[in-house]
């Protein structure tokens, strides 16, 4: 039982490998968020105008 657990695991794993980037390659730009997003937001101003990154030294 612990074997075919192992197998099934593994099996997941070698197709999320194969399948996640084939998927997001067909997506394409359609991916990317929305410009009035606030993901977009964040990708345009990741510091959010402070100059200082979230996980920055200190």
């Amino acid at each position: 039982m612990g074997l075919g657990a192992a197998g099934a695991v593994l099996i997941a794993v070698l197709a999320a490998i194969t399948l996640v980037p084939a998927i997001a390659g067909f997506a394409g730009s359609r991916l990317a968020p929305k410009p009035g997003s606030r993901a977009a937001q964040r990708a345009a101003g990741a510091d959010g105008g402070t100059g200082h990154t979230a996980m920055g030294a200190r």
